[in-house]
């Protein structure tokens, strides 16, 4: 029986180990390097030890270094979660090699489900239907177009050895197959260590559908029904729910069937998922073929957990314990309905961009039954470029999906996460929208459904016309370093109440000029300016806003609450600017009511409206903080457009900009291996 364990882990995952193992009184020890020695999840930990080395590779990538802490430590057991060892034959043969139980199947079952060549041919051998592609074992620039010939395309690389979406391209014609090619290998390679690349005829009309499975040593092996995960991006998935939606009980059945019998073909012992694709052009069809098998807990266990009633991380250490199977395939039953939403760091208004930086304020809704949260952060963390962005998981627990979607708006609704961009108000809005309530989606509909809700969506006029107003008091409120105490602040403008003072205001688009002035104690007047040509609503002459509450809860952020024309409106606020903001430079304002969210920014006195959009096209900048993964020329190369310049690499995405125009390399203003800020200036060329 595990008595010491060291959790080879980080984040949401090593808090959700924890929260079983402190029930079985297990005894838990965390890792932490220089750049997480604050983090959330080492407050539950007994003990907690430092991974010394600079990067991923001499961190929680070094399973020599992480066995040699386990062993001083005196754990007896190590449970890798996901993502970093979870899935490395090697870390698991030496954890067994050295004395300790590694809480996970085999390492000859991960080396032979772990990579992909090897599980497509297992299926086969099993008559499980596999997606038409070549195993990639003699896969070289060569023959790749007469493969691509033979399967036709669309078509999609993948890393063999590989999963969570790294290593994948997908490619519609023959000219971009080499340039395909070589960006999976050197993906592949970065990440995984192993540039084997296998090609697979693309389908873009699939879901994605996934069984959750556990065997014991026995060679018992049970299913315990599947879940729907086809709403993703760059192939990570953002929502996943379990019972799958819109899915005949005859195709749940026989899905659920092939993953055992897969299971069972290779010995599986312990909690491990096998994933399919499911023919969605034909709504007759119950065809699907098997992907890939993720031979550690998945990231989205919990909604197996919560329609199941079964704690899967308690399951799988009892499994690697050595104990049977404490149920049968007719005690596995479902109830309800669960879903969950992971909340990332990244922008889904510019191709969901990663974002790094502080969390300057996370309060999640905590008081709404049926909602669990899963999450590894807390305000003040800082996010970092090197991990995976995502912050939180959201399940929602209930009678019907139907319940759940709305357990999920009322959370989204009444939750606040400021201080980076986050797909949270894109989420609020997904669980918002009708046709997802009411359809099965594939796999490659996300970016449709963005661009359809930023279209649909509804904002209250009443709410919307007082984004402005709500902007330029928040400049007077703030003009002061005293945190909430607020009243007759006047800094920065006339003393005399009946004089109107006049800001510049950019919001949705439009750039106009508002006037304001106090008439009574917390009592104020905001008019446009009737010699400017935009102004934000019909109020021409004018309208009287009271203040009922303006409070900070930190530098940044708080709440403000309005009345105007009888009706009040309570705002979440967040400015990037620091109290008492520079009266010299541009204050942008965030704000957040109900389901709405809303951005403006009050221009300096000093200066005027910004050119939105206007950029030195010979100059090229980073779109995010990343760090520079590669660099293609040098200074006095010429280029074409089209030709890579710089590739960054951010949460472990990847990201090239490639020259627009032809040119000259002026100067390379950066360095392999540099982390560059968003915004900063990589390449200039001379045209």
């Amino acid at each position: 029986m595990i008595k010491k364990l060291l959790i080879a882990n980080r984040g949401e995952i090593a808090i959700r180990i924890a929260k079983t193992c402190n029930k079985r009184g297990i005894s838990l020890v965390g890792l932490y390097t220089s750049a997480n020695e604050n983090d959330l999840y080492l407050s539950v930990m007994n003990e907690a030890w430092k991974l010394s080395g600079s990067d991923l590779q001499s961190t929680w990538l070094d399973a020599d270094k992480i066995i040699d802490i386990a062993l001083k430590s005196g754990s007896d057991a190590v449970h890798p979660g996901y993502g970093f060892l979870s899935e490395q034959e090697h870390f698991a043969k030496k954890c067994t090699d050295a004395g300790l139980l590694f809480v996970g199947p085999s390492s000859e079952v991960i080396g032979k489900m772990g990579d992909k060549s090897k599980a497509r041919k297992i299926a086969m051998d099993l008559d499980i239907p596999v997606i038409p592609g070549d195993d990639g074992s003699e896969l070289h620039p060569d023959n790749l177009h007469k493969i691509a010939k033979n399967l036709g395309f669309p078509l999609l690389l993948k890393a063999a050895a590989g999963g969570g979406g790294k290593g994948m391209q997908q490619v519609f014609r023959d000219e971009d197959l080499e340039a395909a090619y070589e960006k999976a290998r050197h993906e592949a390679r970065r990440t995984f260590g192993d540039d084997r690349i296998i090609v697979e005829k693309l389908f873009t009309q699939v879901r994605h559908i996934e069984v959750q499975v556990a065997g014991d040593q026995t060679g018992q092996v049970i299913h315990l029904f599947e879940r729907d995960c086809s709403l993703q991006r760059r192939h990570q998935k953002i929502i996943e729910e379990s019972p799958a939606p819109f899915l005949a009980e005859s195709f749940r059945r026989k899905i659920c069937d092939a993953a055992v019998r897969l299971a069972q073909g290779v010995s599986y012992t312990g909690v491990g998922t096998v994933e399919f694709l499911a023919d969605f052009g034909n709504p007759d069809s119950e065809s699907f073929y098997f992907l890939e098998m993720n031979t550690r807990i998945q990231v989205e266990h919990p909604v197996t957990e919560q329609v199941t009633g079964i704690d899967l991380i308690d399951l799988q250490i009892q499994l690697h314990e050595g104990l049977p199977l404490p149920m049968s395939q007719n005690d596995v039953t479902i109830g309800g309905h669960a879903m969950e939403c992971r909340i990332y760091a990244e922008d889904p208004d510019r191709s969901f961009m990663p974002s790094s930086g502080e969390i300057c304020r996370w309060e999640p809704y905590t008081e709404l039954p049926g909602i669990r949260i899963d999450s590894g952060i807390q305000s003040g963390d800082k996010v970092s470029i090197e991990f995976d962005p995502m912050l939180a998981k959201i399940i929602a627990c209930g009678t019907s999906r139907a319940d759940c979607l709305i357990k999920l708006k009322q959370f989204f609704d009444r939750s606040v996460l400021w201080g980076i961009q986050s797909n949270s108000h894109f989420l609020s809005q997904i669980v918002s929208d009708q046709e997802f309530a009411t359809r099965p989606f594939c796999t490659g509909e996300l970016e449709a459904l963005h661009t359809k809700i930023k279209h649909d969506q509804l904002r209250d006029p009443f709410v919307q016309s007082l984004i402005p107003a709500a902007g330029l008091l928040m400049s007077q409120l703030r003009q002061t370093k005293t945190a909430g105490i607020w009243g007759h602040m006047s800094r920065g403008f006339s003393n005399t109440l009946s004089v109107t003072q006049f800001r510049t205001i950019e919001f949705d688009g439009q750039s106009f000029t508002l006037g304001i002035s106090e008439l009574s104690r917390n009592v104020w007047e905001i008019s446009p300016d009737s010699l400017a040509e935009n102004h934000p609503d019909s109020h021409s002459e004018g309208r009287v806003i009271r203040i009922l509450e303006f409070r900070s809860d930190s530098e940044q952020s708080g709440i403000l609450r309005l009345e105007s024309e009888n009706r009040i409106c309570s705002f979440h606020w967040f400015s990037p600017q620091k109290a008492d903001p520079d009266e010299n430079l541009a204050e942008d304002y965030h704000f957040k009511a109900g389901s709405g969210l809303f951005q403006c920014s009050v221009l300096s006195r000093f200066s005027q409206a910004s050119d939105a959009g206007v950029c030195d096209q010979n100059a090229y900048e980073a779109p995010v903080t990343a760090r520079v993964s590669k660099v293609w020329s040098d200074s006095g190369s010429k280029v074409n457009p089209g030709d890579p310049l710089i590739a960054l690499e951010a949460m472990k995405m990847e990201h090239v900009i490639y020259a627009q125009k032809p040119g000259t390399i002026q100067n390379i203003h950066c360095n392999l291996n540099q982390l560059v800020e968003a915004g900063q200036v990589l390449v200039t060329l001379d045209s």
